[in-house]
């Protein structure tokens, strides 16, 4: 009986580590927070993992768009090619974000990196669709 009720305990403590081991594991994905985000899509431009750059942090509707017309190789392979200074522009401004808070609107929405203040052509912009931020631009 005494082992029965310490398997019991053992079970329950189990499926307690494992709720909670979920839930850890969802709040803590970068894209929950524009600026782990930005943290995040440096990373992957570093370690040149641009498909993975592109499924996470491409707006959804946008990606939709593109996987419309292309497949998603012929798509990295375009944002990644030598003739292409995307990667680059990208990365330079997104070092920058990464040093300042971004401007959030009234709602928490969408978080705005100015131009003037990532020495970039133009503002890098998230916008929140669920639980999770995304390039707008």
């Amino acid at each position: 009986m005494k082992h029965l009720a310490f398997m019991l305990a053992l079970g329950i403590i189990g499926l307690t580590a494992c709720k909670n081991s979920a839930t850890t594991s969802k709040s803590s994905d970068p894209r929950t927070n524009p600026e782990t985000a930005v943290t995040d899509m440096i990373r992957l431009l570093e370690q040149k993992d641009y498909k993975q750059f592109i499924e996470h942090y491409f707006d959804p509707e946008t990606l939709q768009r593109i996987l419309g017309m292309y497949s998603m190789d012929e798509f990295v392979e375009n944002f990644a090619s030598k003739d292409s200074k995307n990667v680059d522009k990208i990365l330079s401004a997104l070092k920058m974000a990464e040093k300042i808070s971004p401007e959030l609107n009234d709602d928490k929405t969408e978080a705005r990196y100015p131009k003037d203040q990532i020495n970039a052509g133009r503002d890098i912009l998230l916008g929140k669709v669920g639980e999770y931020w995304y390039l707008k631009n």
